[in-house]
């Protein structure tokens, strides 16, 4: 069984391939970004922890804060 490193090395690499030449050539690869979810009703969201997992594996420096209101 593989490690969920592992699957996400893999399909970073099926989708990111060897890049996108719209963004290689028009976004800064120092810029950052930051991103907010709100939901304006209770919900149930999957996934966050792999989501986590992605996100480090793409920058270690990335800062993820989870809160509930």
């Amino acid at each position: 069984m593989h490690s969920i490193q592992h699957l996400i090395k893999i399909a970073l690499k099926e989708d990111i391939g060897s890049g996108d030449i719209t963004t290689d050539n028009l976004v800064d690869p120092d810029l950052e970004g930051k991103g907010v979810i709100i939901a304006k009703e209770p919900f149930v969201i999957a996934g966050l922890d792999v989501a986590c997992q992605v996100f480090k594996h793409l920058n270690a420096n990335v800062i993820i804060l989870m809160a509930t209101l």
